[in-house]
Order: C-alpha cells, then structure tokens, then sequence
C-alpha cells in the first residue's frame, strides 16, 4: 500500500519539510485468461472485475484511496503469492476456505460463483441432485476444478474440453445434454456469440455456489478496508453491480 507525500520547500526560512497525506494506492493485478472477470482486447484490460474497479475508483475519491493495477496479465498462482507478501494489496475476487483466512483479510462477499449447467432451450433438463445426472453426458472445462467435481459424480460420461465454444457447438448438435462451468463464463460466451443466443440457456438450479470475496493482504489497515467497503456498499444499493453483471451475461450473481 503506497501513501503518496508531498514534500513542499520555502527557500526563504530554509528546508522546512510538510508531510501531506494526498492519498492511498491500493495496489492489485489482473488475472490472466479469465473471462469475463478479466480479459484483454485491443490490448486494454476489460471485463466485470475491471468495471467495478474502475467504478469504486469514482466513489473513493472522496476518501483519497484509489485502487492502481501494477500488471493486467498476471496468472492466479502468482497473484495469490503476491497477496500473500503483500507486493499487492488487495484483488478481485477469490473464494474463502480455511487456509486462505489464515493468510489474507476478506471483504464482504461480493457476488456469487455458480457452477451450473447450459443446455438448449429446447431441452427439458434441469439440476436436482447429482441422480439426476446419471446417464447424460456432459462438456467440462479440461483442467479445471469444476471438471474434477463432476467427474467425481457416478454414472456420467465426461468430455474434456478446451473451450466453452466446443462445448456450445457439441450441444448445437445433441452430443452432450449440457455444459458444465461458472454461471460467469456460461453467460458471457452466449453473450458475446449470436450462435449461441436464443438457444442456449443455463438451468435453473445451480450445482454448487461459491462466495466470491475482495481479499486484502494482511497489510492493509482496517481502516481503509472498512472505507473501500462502504464504497463497494453503495454500489449494490444503485445498481451499479448488477448493471456491470448484466453487461457480461450474467443475470443471476
């Protein structure tokens, strides 16, 4: 966390040093490859977490705080371990569990991580319990945490995938009945694609829900996390989040 100081000079009485506090730089990063949370385009850093950064950046000026990206292409690991020693002071957004408590502080929770279903319009399927996925195919991230879930439930056939495109066009032409990853990359990929608009739709009940959190290194004051906070507060009550949340297709957070 930087707190910029300015130094002012008067020749005539001699080196007289005044400390001004004009303000505090929250330092962060943008993670690499994570659409629709961050992604580039035109070589400009964009997506949900970048939005409302810049929109918390208006309302906390009054407070002198501004949140400055030192990287707009930072894998997680390294953000996570930057974090950790505070070479960045605060990042949008991580999930909780015991391990991270211990070593970073958490805001309130920011929005909500669904890890759901897509499926055409057409099709009657829908999530209720894990029995209710026995038999069906479905399309999964390759790698990720979410294909480990799913793969972990019985009597499913898995297709591991490199993209969410793939995935929509295998469901284009029946061979999955789903595909299956976070309601924010769901979303935005039947967003930004007409292909996909009109006939694909993501169920009603979703597998798993997971908090995100604004996480802060530990060297961050209390203070000026209650302050950023209070910001992030009036954002949900006139709808700037939700308008940020729409923009990127995702309308249930």
């Amino acid at each position: 966390m930087l707190v910029k100081e300015k130094f002012i000079f008067f020749g005539l009485i001699g080196a007289v040093h005044f400390n001004v506090a004009l303000g505090i730089e929250l330092k962060t990063a943008f993670q690499s490859k994570a659409p629709p949370r961050y992604f580039i385009e035109d070589d400009n850093a964009k997506g949900i977490c970048v939005d409302i950064i810049a929109d918390l950046n208006k309302r906390l000026e009054k407070n002198n705080i501004k949140i400055v990206s030192i990287n707009i292409d930072m894998p997680i690991s390294r953000l996570k371990e930057y974090l950790k020693s505070g070479a960045l002071d605060v990042f949008l957004c991580l999930s909780k569990n015991k391990d991270r408590e211990k070593i970073y502080q958490y805001s309130t929770p920011l929005y909500k991580m669904q890890y759901t279903f897509a499926k055409l319009t057409t099709n009657s399927f829908e999530f209720n319990g894990e029995n209710s996925l026995k038999g069906f195919a479905f399309g999964v991230l390759q790698g990720t945490n979410s294909a480990k879930r799913l793969g972990m439930v019985k009597g499913v056939t898995i297709f591991a995938l490199h993209s969410i495109d793939q995935g929509y066009k295998m469901l284009l032409h029946k061979r999955i009945e789903a595909m299956f990853y976070h309601n924010l990359g769901l979303g935005w990929n039947i967003k930004k694609n007409n292909e996909f608009k009109g006939k694909i739709i993501l169920v009603d009940n979703p597998f798993i829900t997971k908090e995100q959190y604004m996480v802060f290194s530990q060297k961050v004051s209390k203070e000026v996390i209650t302050k950023v906070e209070k910001a992030l507060s009036t954002m949900y009550i006139d709808g700037a989040v939700s308008v940020i949340m729409e923009n990127y297709g995702v309308a249930k957070y």
